[in-house]
């Protein structure tokens, strides 16, 4: 008896093995322009922050650019300080930019989700 289950327990294991193989990869990976630009400005504001060299710099930027740019990672100060995986609102914006990638401005609908100041900040800070 003991025998025959391992068998069907076997044989259920590589059934579920070979359904996960035919449907493609575990990961997906995607490049999403909402999300990258999101954690671009968080980790500017992070170096700026550590004095650290910043990726961008400013001073490449015309004027009315980089008073755009300095404003956005003014936004991202407070977000720059809490947690990517167990605030709450930090998943919460992760999760709607990466379900909104495609869209070539952020909407207004997304505010009760990721918070005015932020959609406004990466739609100003997008063209840059």
């Amino acid at each position: 008896m003991y025998q025959v289950l391992t068998l069907i327990g076997a044989l259920l294991l590589l059934t579920v093995s070979a359904r996960a193989q035919e449907s493609g990869e575990l990961f997906t990976f995607k490049d999403n322009f909402w999300l990258n630009l999101h954690e671009f400005l968080r980790g500017e504001v992070y170096r700026k922050n550590v004095k650290a060299q910043a990726e961008l710099d400013a001073a490449t930027l015309s004027e009315s650019d980089r008073q755009v740019w300095n404003q956005a990672l003014e936004s991202y100060i407070g977000l720059a300080k809490r947690d990517l995986l167990f605030d709450h609102l930090m998943r919460t914006i992760s999760n709607t930019l990466a379900m909104n990638g495609d869209l070539p401005q952020l909407p207004e609908r997304l505010d009760p989700l990721i918070v005015a100041d932020t959609r406004l900040a990466l739609n100003a800070a997008a063209p840059i």
